[in-house]
This record gives C-alpha cells, structure tokens and sequence, in this order.
C-alpha cells in the first residue's frame, strides 16, 4: 500500500529514492506471507485504467527512456511499464483487501508476484539499479 500511496499522492518528479526503496521493502516482505486459503467465492476486482495508471508513472519519472535493445537476457525494459503493471495488480490487491477478505488479498498478492508482477519488480529494480 506505501507503493500506491506514494505514486497516487504525489506530482513531483524526484522520486525514484523512495521508489527504489519501496520496490525493495516490497520483494522482501511477499515472501513473509502466509494465508489460509479462503474457499468463498468473491467478485473479481473492476478493471484498472491501465493507460491512466502508466500516464501517472511517465508524468512522475520523465527521466525513464524505453532500451529498444538489452543485455539482460533478450529482454526489452520498459520501465514505466513495468512500474504500471507492478500497480495495477497491487491495486486488484487492495481491492481485494477492501472488499473480499484479507486471506484472498495475501492469496492474490503472493500469486501474482510469483506469476507476474514480481518479474516487472525484477527488471525495474535492474533498470534503476543501472541508471542510477
């Protein structure tokens, strides 16, 4: 949640220190999770705007480019993409915190960091480590 907040509450660029930070505290503490597996159904989250949310990253980190080539492993970074798809699946987390339960949220964000998001942190915390 300190991750959305410091993207949704902020205008200012400078913020990568904070950024690089929190994606770190973020990958430490997924692994810390654990749940009891809730049987109930719940609704899926509604669908995030996902060019609103990369529209937010690339007005607060205007210094990113896209590398059309890469040395790491044919990949090609883009950073503002991978910050926009680390958020919107915190944001179906949140949601799910909010408005399901607790246990289906840890599910969710432990599933997803496994299955997605957690590569995005990866190659972003790689792309800032290198840019920095």
């Amino acid at each position: 949640d300190d991750l959305l907040q410091l993207i949704e509450t902020s205008s200012a660029s400078g913020l990568e220190p904070s950024l690089i930070r929190l994606l770190d505290k973020l990958a430490y503490e997924v692994h810390g999770i654990e749940f009891v597996f809730d049987e109930r159904e719940f609704p899926n989250p509604p669908s995030v705007d996902h060019q609103l949310t990369r529209s937010k990253v690339e007005s607060l980190f205007p210094r990113w480019v896209y590398l059309p080539e890469s040395p790491i492993n044919d990949i090609t970074p883009d950073p503002h993409g991978d910050l926009e798809e680390i958020l919107s699946d915190l944001m179906d987390v949140r949601w799910r915190w909010e408005n399901a339960s607790e246990m289906d949220a840890l599910r969710d964000l432990q599933f997803g960091f496994q299955t997605h998001w957690g590569r995005h942190l990866r190659l972003l915390q790689l792309y800032l480590h290198d840019l920095s």
